[in-house]
């Protein structure tokens, strides 16, 4: 039995409702919450980056370095953000070594860090500071950010100079956009 005109055509959009929907890329979202600041990294070349937690990590104390970009994201330093993102790949990545980068599907909350809300910061990753000036001329992150170091000054230069691999420190957001060192932590 031949199939009328009008039983081949619903087949014929059958198979391209088909052919479209397995095609369609379902992505599913991922949720971050990014810090107040951002982070220290090596990625080539030390620079400041996103400090996020990811799905079950949300809520932890362990925050890292994300090394990709977030688009269509406008970040402002002092509010910790709950995201929904995708992950998208890069068809010709630029010469900044991302290889993909995140879509901003949604922001779900912006809430402002309480003025005592601390974060640590890597400040010396094995041979390579993050850490510019001196207690002369003042300190600052990748001279981009500076820092309060207030009464810890002293012990603060003799841990930028020590052996150390890894330094890292606790701070707090200042108002002037500058942070406050409040605890040096070595290992």
């Amino acid at each position: 039995m031949k199939p009328t005109k009008l039983q081949s055509l619903f087949i014929l959009l059958a198979c391209f409702a088909a052919l479209f929907a397995s095609c369609e890329k379902k992505e599913q979202p991922i949720q971050f919450r990014i810090n107040q600041f951002k982070q220290t990294t090596i990625a080539p070349y030390p620079t400041l980056v996103f400090s996020v937690q990811q799905g079950d990590e949300i809520g932890g104390d362990k925050w890292r370095p994300l090394n990709e970009a977030i688009v269509g994201f406008d970040y402002q330093e002092g509010f910790i953000y709950d995201l929904l993102v995708t992950d998208a790949e890069v068809k010709s990545p630029k010469g900044d070594g991302y290889q993909h980068t995140f879509q901003l599907r949604q922001v779900l909350s912006k809430t402002k860090a309480k003025s005592d809300d601390s974060f640590d910061l890597d400040l010396k990753l094995g041979n390579v500071k993050c850490v510019n000036g001196n207690s002369n001329t003042g300190y600052n992150i990748l001279n981009k950010v500076n820092i309060d170091c207030g009464n810890l000054c002293g012990e603060f230069e003799q841990a930028l100079q020590s052996n150390a691999k890894k330094l890292s420190g606790k701070f707090i957001l200042n108002d002037n956009g500058s942070i406050k060192l409040v605890e040096i932590l070595s290992e």
